[in-house]
Order: structure tokens, then sequence, then C-alpha cells
């Protein structure tokens, strides 16, 4: 569904044909989304990958974005960077004579609206690409626009936005029922995206050459 069919959707459901109320209940259906693709367990429908430049002797990259969950080389070899505290990356460069070299290491240093700052260990002695996993912003629907969600889950945010519109209609009955299936659709597609019948997890794993009995699960 595109965002003016959601909106026609629930207008239709309430029975309203006023421009005010069309721009109300878009309004509704932004919020909605914003909601949906920041709760726990949806992430992945704000993934991206982002390549940003390391700079030589200067330890920070900023990467759009608002949150990263992964950093990576990819040249000069393929490389996934550990993730440290700042305080452990403030150690490892609190002297001048700092180690220079090829990262292998990251620490959040900071999140605005810019991005994400991350500070390298090492320092990075040349410059070149460096790349992340993030989680993107969500850029508002209008017009023909479709929700970052499976197809069959975009009445998630009909049944959020038609609770809203029903509130602000003072319809209290309606407005539960609503709440109360956009939740159990929330709740469909939280496991419809985390259920997996190949994904491998061991408590306190790490993915790696395999050992007897753990099945290609490296433990520590």
């Amino acid at each position: 569904m595109t965002f003016d069919e959601i909106v026609a959707e629930v207008a239709a459901r309430t029975r309203q044909t006023s421009a005010e109320a069309t721009t109300r209940i878009g309004r509704a259906v932004n919020d909605r989304y914003r909601r949906v693709t920041t709760t726990l367990g949806l992430a992945s429908t704000r993934r991206a990958e982002v390549t940003a430049a390391m700079v030589a002797g200067d330890p920070a990259v900023t990467f759009p974005g608002e949150k990263v969950l992964a950093v990576f080389l990819v040249t000069p070899a393929p490389r996934v960077l550990t993730e440290i505290s700042f305080e452990t990356w403030r150690q490892r460069t609190s002297n001048t004579t700092a180690t220079r070299g090829t990262p292998d290491a990251y620490a959040i240093a900071g999140i605005d609206g810019s991005g994400v700052t991350v500070h390298l260990s090492p320092v990075p002695s040349a410059a070149g690409p460096i790349s992340a996993d993030t989680l993107a912003p969500i850029a508002a629907l209008a017009a023909t626009a479709v929700p970052a969600l499976p197809p069959a889950f975009h009445d998630v945010l009909m049944h959020g936005a038609l609770a809203d519109e029903w509130l602000s209609l003072k319809q209290e009955d309606l407005t539960r029922a609503a709440e109360t299936a956009y939740v159990a659709r929330l709740a469909d597609l939280r496991y419809f995206l985390a259920k997996s019948a190949t994904l491998a997890i061991v408590q306190g794993g790490q993915a790696g050459p395999a050992l007897p009995g753990y099945s290609g699960i490296r433990r520590f």
C-alpha cells in the first residue's frame, strides 16, 4: 500500500472526506511509521550500508545514520572491526607515541543530527574508505511513497492511524479495537522479521571456524 492508499483507507473507515481530516490522518500515519520502524525487533527495516573516508592521522570518522551496527574494511583486506568503549579507546591513544596503522577496533564517540562519529584504533596511517552497517533515518511518507515494511504488513500503519483518528473523534470503543489490532499486527510483524529456519545462535558464541560439536560456532 502507498501512503495515499493507507490514508484513504482510514478516511473511508471513519467516513470522512474533508481535507482537514486527510491531513490529520496523514500525520498519524507518519507518526505510527516512525514508531514502528524504531520499535524493538524492527531495526532491519532501516538497515543500510554506508561508506566514509578515513584520513591519515585522524581517528574520527562520521557515518550518516542514527546507529552504527558494525564497522568494516573492504581494502586492503576484508576486516570487521571490534567495538570497544570510548574509555578503552582513550587509554590506547593517550600518549603521543600511540600506534598508527590499519584500524582493527572502533569506539562510538558521539551521535547527532549529522550521523554517528566513531574513533578508530589504531589511528589510521593512510587514507582510504571504511564502511559501516547502520540504521538509516526514515523519510516521512507522502503521496505514492511505499513504507519500508513487508507489503503484507502495511496494514499495521493503517490500524495505528485508525486508532489515532478514532481517538480524535472521541470514539473510545473503536479506538481500543483499532489499537488492539495494531498491537497484534505489530507483534506478527516483529515475529515475521525475527524468525529463521537456518540462523545459528549459540549463547556466548561467535561465528567462526567450526570446532567439534559446535556446528560452525566458535565458543570462548
